[in-house]
């Protein structure tokens, strides 16, 4: 049940509102009993400032981020994991209340290696070519 505790996180792209995640993050919400909800906003590329530091202030405890604002939310969170560094682009951001951090973070490299690993894949004398839309 939504409450006056309860913390919010949010998917933000463009377009986005077609997203699943909301659906998926909800059940395990709901499902693990987590006071939070998860919701979707979907607004022009000229707003992103606004909303990503409007989201930080407004106390949301993170973002999931989507095309086309990972590489701008990049330059905009104050910390960054490994994989955000080295790719220039962030699907994730947490916000640290006590701190006032925003740390930005690319779980979509450490996904995609995790599928090829899964698939016994082996790089050697390779040449690959990695097509996506995210």
């Amino acid at each position: 049940m939504i409450n006056s505790n309860t913390k919010a996180v949010a998917l933000i792209g463009n377009p986005s509102r077609h997203s699943l995640s909301p659906k998926i993050q909800n059940y395990f919400i709901e499902n693990y009993n987590i006071n939070a909800a998860y919701l979707v906003f979907e607004f022009p590329e000229s707003n992103l400032k606004e909303a990503f530091y409007g989201a930080e202030k407004l106390g949301f405890k993170g973002l999931n981020v989507t095309m086309p604002y990972k590489e701008d939310v990049y330059k905009m969170v104050r910390k960054l994991d490994k994989s955000a560094y080295l790719t220039k682009s962030v699907n994730t951001v947490k916000f640290l209340e006590k701190s006032h951090l925003s740390i930005g973070y690319n779980t979509d490299v450490d996904g995609f290696l995790k599928s090829l690993k899964d698939k016994n894949f082996d790089w050697k004398n390779k040449v690959c070519i990695v097509i996506g839309a995210g």
